[in-house]
């Protein structure tokens, strides 16, 4: 069988420019992206109109793009999930752990992006039995 290909011009320069980067945080590897994105990518001339780059073609396309939603998607996950013996739930290839008293109880997850850490990424709650 063989594996899909795809078109990785773009994932192979954004792997060359940034597989050894250092950053602070989000904020400071956001803005060097945007930096190589603005320096670098779309100085580029555009695949199809080789005589224009990148960024000449993006910008006469951009009043044709959808506006962004008034309200953000909701990005929460909301996961039923049951402990094994050991008072930990797995989620996203990680183990967290939760209080003894809900060993082997159904639970709810509930992860958001954006929490400061993964130990409050992703909190469990005992769901109520009837």
């Amino acid at each position: 069988m063989r594996r899909a290909r795809s078109n990785g011009k773009f994932s192979t320069s954004a792997t060359r420019s940034f597989a050894a980067r250092t950053f602070a945080d989000v904020d400071d590897l956001n803005s060097q992206f945007r930096r190589w994105r603005d320096e670098v990518a779309h100085q580029r001339p555009h695949p199809e109109q080789r005589d224009q780059t990148v960024a000449q073609v993006f910008a006469q396309e951009q009043p044709r793009l959808l506006p962004l939603p008034a309200h953000p998607f909701e990005t929460d996950v909301l996961r039923a999930v049951v402990s094994g013996k050991t008072p930990y739930v797995r989620f996203d290839r990680n183990s967290y752990s939760i209080p003894h008293m809900h060993v082997r109880r159904p639970l709810t997850l509930l992860a958001r992006p954006g929490e400061p850490d993964a130990s409050s990424a992703v909190r469990a709650a005992s769901t109520a039995s009837r």
